[in-house]
């Protein structure tokens, strides 16, 4: 049997740069009472009734994220009935389309950043009433590891292997601890607010460690994605002063992280803040704009990150690639 565990790569005969070689190149599939043509992006599957399995529904132009998918759902189609395959490539499509930032990852990246989704997909939907869904994600996925497909992780098929899926305890926290990838439990959450709470009024505003708190705060308030924190621009907090009461309110514009073939920036959710951090947010804006006034550096607020490096701090940060580094 062909080892799949490492990535197949060749080179093209008249390009000197590497591309990614398919798993799956089949053009038909013999099922349990017929074959099934697979030559296209959608397959008939049905036997008595028709069912239809569309990879054109996947919002990914990832080839290497399709063709493992294709891959673990040509088996479903082998071995199940046409029904159970079309009810779990309908759970995995659904998990699919919620993934963030999967467009550009390649390789190693890939299976990071996809391993990062699948944990969050899983501790966001848990709930006690229907979890079939994500049993249904996690029997793909484990079935992806058994294919030695390199997208599908041992240690994380071993991680969901462990939930109790619709048992007595539920909740938003992932009931195994991977290092570095599992969510905070809420008695971590708890101590982390109350570290946030002590220390600060510890720090100035200037300081790195200042606008370090406030994006934990921004992290922890409105669990939005890393990448989401760099699209943050200095236009994208608002306040509004009621004119009666003189009541402070603070709004931030979360840029979406799905692509959907749009460019970045294109769709935003205004998200309601605490006052204390809204405040926060605010006096670093005004550093942030202090400082390009007195350096005679001109900006639009719709193109200055709100968590904004000084460049002096870091000397790589004058490098194209500088500051996304710096953030990652």
């Amino acid at each position: 049997m062909e080892d799949l565990s490492i990535y197949k790569l060749h080179y093209e005969s008249n390009e000197d740069v590497l591309s990614y070689q398919p798993y799956f190149t089949e053009v038909a599939i013999k099922t349990r009472s017929r074959i099934v043509v697979t030559s296209s992006n959608q397959w008939d599957i049905g036997e008595s009734e028709t069912h239809l399995i569309n990879f054109d529904l996947i919002e990914s132009s990832n080839l290497e994220l399709i063709d493992q998918v294709k891959y673990v759902m040509a088996w479903f189609v082998r071995q199940v009935s046409p029904a159970h395959a079309h009810t779990t490539y309908n759970a995995v499509l659904k998990f699919l389309n919620e993934c963030d930032n999967l467009d550009d990852e390649s390789g190693k990246e890939l299976t990071d950043a996809f391993s990062d989704e699948l944990l969050y997909y899983f501790s966001s939907n848990r709930n006690s009433h229907n979890e079939d869904p994500l049993h249904r994600i996690r029997l793909w996925y484990l079935k992806g590891v058994r294919l030695r497909l390199p997208l599908f992780q041992p240690d994380i098929g071993r991680a969901i292997k462990s939930l109790s899926l619709k048992g007595r305890v539920k909740g938003l926290d992932v009931l195994v601890n991977i290092p570095g990838k599992s969510p905070l439990s809420s008695n971590k959450l708890f101590d982390l607010r109350s570290l946030l709470t002590k220390y600060q009024d510890h720090f100035s505003v200037g300081e790195s460690e200042f606008w370090k708190m406030a994006a934990t705060w921004v992290f922890i308030t409105l669990g939005i994605r890393p990448i989401q924190l760099r699209l943050l621009m200095m236009c994208d907090l608002a306040l509004n002063i009621e004119k009666t009461t003189g009541k402070k309110s603070y709004i931030l514009n979360v840029p979406s992280a799905k692509k959907r073939h749009q460019l970045p920036r294109t769709r935003f959710k205004s998200r309601p803040i605490p006052t204390f951090l809204g405040e926060m947010l605010q006096s670093l804006k005004e550093f942030n704009v202090k400082w390009l006034d007195n350096n005679g550096i001109e900006y639009n607020e719709t193109q200055i990150p709100l968590f904004f490096l000084l460049p002096y701090d870091r000397a790589e940060l004058r490098k194209e690639t500088g500051k996304t580094e710096a953030f990652r």
